[in-house]
Parts: C-alpha cells; structure tokens; sequence
C-alpha cells in the first residue's frame, strides 16, 4: 500500500509542477482574456481529459483492490463502486451539460439582441443572420447532448 501511495502522491506532484507549464502561466485580465483557452471547445476538451483521468483512476482501483485494506480504501477515499460508476460519470456529465446549455443562452440572448438592434438600424439583417445561425448551431449541440444523456443509478 505504501509503494501505491507514493505513487499517488507522486502523479500528482507531476501533475501540479507541469500544468502551470503546459497551459502558461500568464496573468490574464478581463480586458485581455485568451479566448481559445475560455472557449466552450477548450473547456470540453478539459472535460473530456478529466472523464478519462477519472476511468484511468477507476481502472488503478480495480487493479489495486486486492492489496489495499477497508482501513486505507476509507482513508484514500472515493474508492467506491457508486463514486467511481456513478458519480464520475453524473459529475462530469453535468458539468458538460451546464457548458453546452450556458453556450446556448449566450447565443440566443446575442440572437434577440440583434433582433432588438436590427429593428433600430443598429446593426445589418447580414448580422442577423450570422447571430441566428450561431444561436441554432448551439441549440442542436444542447439538444444533440440532451439526447444523448442520462443520470447514471
């Protein structure tokens, strides 16, 4: 149990030294945010990294489970069937699902904004159009994962 520790506790040393590297470590602000690293894509890319993060570490489980007493399961924590089958995957597909549904209201609401300016001459039916095809496209992504989903029990 003790080598499986270190190892734990190793992983994530490696992992806390080198994200800052591997993403940067540049100070953004409000006014000059990297849109790539903020952007709906990226976020679902980290989602996608962390669900299998989460399956890698359901699979160290099945393989440790033999050589880890209750005692240290209890202290390690999360060691659990429901935890690691059902609420990995709930967690995660909520989190995934908050993203794509916030993604859908910022474009609808940018959609009946330029409704509202195009009806003062504020802006062009050209941009009208753009805003509706990006409040649609974001609308079959939430429906598309709606359809796809299920709470895990």
């Amino acid at each position: 149990m003790k080598k499986i520790k270190v190892f734990i506790i190793f992983t994530v040393l490696c992992l806390a030294v080198n994200v800052p590297y591997a993403y940067g470590s540049n100070v953004q602000t409000v006014d000059n945010l990297d849109n790539d690293r903020f952007s709906l894509a990226n976020a679902l890319t980290g989602v996608q990294y962390i669900n299998d993060w989460l399956t890698s570490f359901r699979e160290l489980t099945k393989l440790t489970a033999d050589r880890v007493s209750p005692e240290e399961k209890q202290q390690v924590g999360n060691l659990g069937w429901e935890v690691q089958n059902l609420a990995f995957y709930n967690w995660v597909k909520s989190i995934e699902g908050t993203l794509c549904k916030q993604e859908y209201e910022i474009r609808k609401l940018e959609y009946e904004l330029a409704l509202e300016q195009n009806a003062s001459g504020k802006v062009s039916q050209t941009e009208v159009a753009e805003k509706e095809k990006s409040y649609q496209e974001a609308r079959n992504n939430l429906q598309s994962f709606l359809n796809k989903f299920h709470i895990a029990d």
